[in-house]
């Protein structure tokens, strides 16, 4: 994957753009977190594996998604010096702020510390 342009960003999003690019977590957000600026703000969503449901109801992840757990994404932005400020799950359609298991999607808003 190469980003070809080398201008830095204040925000960068990735909204349901995680589970979708094809990529493992460590490499993909190495990459889009050299985008950012220093004391920059980065935000993302994504499909939650630890979703209580999979296990109460015995259903299943989609296999058109990748399902991560927030634990290994927040692992890898510790190790790009990126500080978590806020993280939980979240239900889109209710538009609630919940505990991450009991959501099958999560957040992370954090901030770049390099």
């Amino acid at each position: 994957m190469q980003l070809r342009y080398n201008k830095k960003y204040e925000l960068v999003t990735l909204i349901g753009v995680l589970e979708n690019c094809g990529y493992q977590p460590d490499f993909f957000l190495k990459k889009i977190i050299q985008k950012v600026k220093n004391k920059g703000i980065f935000f993302l969503t994504s499909k939650n594996i630890n979703w209580k449901k999979f296990k109460e109801k015995k259903i299943f992840p989609e296999k058109n998604h990748s399902w991560f757990d927030i634990k290994d994404i927040e692992f890898c932005l510790k190790k790009l010096k990126v500080k978590v400020l806020k993280k939980g799950g979240f239900i889109p359609n209710k538009n609630r702020i919940v505990k991450i298991n009991c959501a099958h999607s999560f957040f992370i808003l954090a901030k770049k510390n390099i």
